[in-house]
C-alpha cells in the first residue's frame, strides 16, 4: 500500500458496526458507524488525505461496494431488487460468487466494477452474474478474471441469460 491509503476492517460488537485500521501488529478501534457500511469480515482498501484520514469520495466508495456486496448476498438468498451503481467499485479481495438475479433490473450507470475475481472451474453460470431470468443489466462495466474452465454457460458479464436484455 502506499502511504496514500491504507487497510480497514468492518466489525460488529455490542450491537453497533466499528471501523479498524488494519495494523502490522493488529487492528486498531477508528469508530462506530452509524450507516450501513455492509458486509462483515471484508477488507477495504480506502485513499487518505494528505492529513491521514479518509477521503469522501474513498468513503464513497467503499459504502457503494459493501450495499453492492449486501445486495448480492440477498439476492443469491432469493431476494431480488433492482440495483442501480452510484459509484466505481473494486472487487480485488473477493472471492465472487455469481449473482443470481430474477426479474429485475441492474443499471450499472455508467460506472465500472473492477477486480472481479470469479474462480469457479466446476460450476455452471458463472461470472459476474451467474443465471439471470428475465432481467435487464445495462449500463455497466466490468474488468477482472473469470476461470471457466471447460465447462459450459459462463462469461466475464453473465453466464446465462434467459429471456434477458443486455444493454
Amino acid at each position: 500500500l502506499s502511504d496514500t491509503s491504507t487497510t480497514f476492517y468492518l466489525g460488529f460488537q455490542g450491537g453497533s458496526r466499528q471501523l479498524y485500521k488494519k495494523e502490522a501488529d493488529g487492528y486498531t478501534f477508528i469508530s462506530n458507524l452509524n450507516f450501513l457500511f455492509g458486509a462483515y469480515g471484508h477488507t477495504y482498501t480506502l485513499d487518505l488525505d494528505a492529513e491521514g484520514t479518509i477521503t469522501p469520495e474513498a468513503m464513497n466508495k467503499a459504502q457503494e461496494r459493501a450495499r453492492f456486496l449486501a445486495w448480492a448476498e440477498a439476492c443469491n438468498r432469493g431476494t431480488y431488487q433492482d440495483f442501480t451503481l452510484e459509484y466505481d467499485i473494486d472487487l480485488t479481495g473477493v472471492d465472487w460468487m455469481p449473482v443470481k438475479l430474477d426479474g429485475r433490473t441492474f443499471d450499472g450507470n455508467n460506472h465500472t466494477i473492477t477486480g472481479l475475481n470469479v474462480t469457479r472451474p466446476n460450476e455452471r453460470s458463472a461470472g459476474l452474474f451467474g443465471k439471470i431470468n428475465w432481467a435487464i443489466i445495462r449500463n455497466l462495466h466490468v474488468s477482472g478474471t473469470v476461470d471457466i474452465s471447460d465447462n459450459d454457460f459462463n462469461g466475464g458479464i453473465v453466464g446465462v441469460a434467459n429471456d434477458c436484455t443486455l444493454e
